[in-house]
């Protein structure tokens, strides 16, 4: 399996707002980020990355497989938006078990994922609460760990520290869920 993501001439428009002209870019397995001016066209990017957005034209292959196959590409990418919102009445820990659910997760592994996820990213201690009663920085280590629930390939995050302090004791949490596994 291919472990890059390819673009190549690509152009997205909004009405006839062109907001990315002509990308060519190739992302190799490991951490990559976008910097840019408000504007620039990163979210609108990684949007289409994630099959949110579709693209003008030009193309886009993701571990090897064309953009156009949105299922697929779905299943193989974890998206945590710039901005999100959860179901507010579940608790943390309710509303990760129904995302996980959602994506065909089964009961037993699903739930382990849950509980796995909640210490990696130190919410453990706040599984009960309700998603309303979370503060920002811990509604985005939720989101982070709804991006990792169902084990992707690709993660793709926007703006992943807002609302979290800089010495956070999620941190290194956050950057050993998505080690590589052993042997791959």
């Amino acid at each position: 399996m291919e472990h890059r993501i390819t673009i190549e001439h690509m152009n997205k428009f909004y009405g006839r707002k062109q907001a990315l002209f002509d990308i060519d870019l190739t992302i190799e397995q490991g951490m990559f980020g976008l910097l840019g001016r408000n504007g620039a066209g990163k979210t609108t990017l990684m949007k289409t990355l994630a099959a949110i957005h579709k693209k003008k034209n030009g193309s886009i292959t993701v571990c090897g497989v064309p953009i156009e196959r949105e299922r697929e590409i779905r299943a193989m990418t974890g998206y945590l938006p710039q901005e999100f919102s959860m179901y507010p009445n579940m608790r943390a820990d309710e509303a990760l078990d129904y995302l996980g659910a959602l994506s065909g997760i089964p009961g037993a592994e699903r739930r382990k994922r849950v509980d796995s996820l909640l210490r990696k990213v130190n919410l453990d201690a706040h599984r009960h609460k309700k998603v309303r009663q979370l503060s920002g920085g811990m509604m985005r280590r939720l989101g982070i760990a709804q991006a990792l629930l169902h084990d992707p390939k690709v993660l793709i995050v926007d703006e992943p520290t807002a609302g979290l302090i800089r010495r956070n004791a999620s941190g290194s949490a956050i950057c050993s869920a998505r080690s590589p596994k052993a042997g791959s």
